[in-house]
């Protein structure tokens, strides 16, 4: 149930931070990458895509692992 409430409070806080940063004019996550890979073409989504994947990926594999340790 901890794991569930903190994984819902990142998300709001991700939100929020998100629109926060947007209108004190910083960049956010989207920009970052066309900063670092420069203008949307095939290769540059390619691999973002496959970045976000990986740390997705990672990201659930520690909350399950949190979970069974809780039981």
């Amino acid at each position: 149930m901890k794991v569930a409430l903190l994984f819902l409070l990142g998300i709001l806080i991700g939100f929020l931070l998100s629109s926060l940063f947007n209108s004190l004019g910083l960049p956010n996550f989207s920009d970052l990458f066309e900063v670092i890979f420069g203008e949307a073409n095939t290769a540059s989504i390619l691999i973002v895509s496959v970045l976000i994947i990986i740390l997705f990926s990672l990201t659930v594999r520690g909350l399950i692992k949190q979970v069974k340790e809780e039981k």
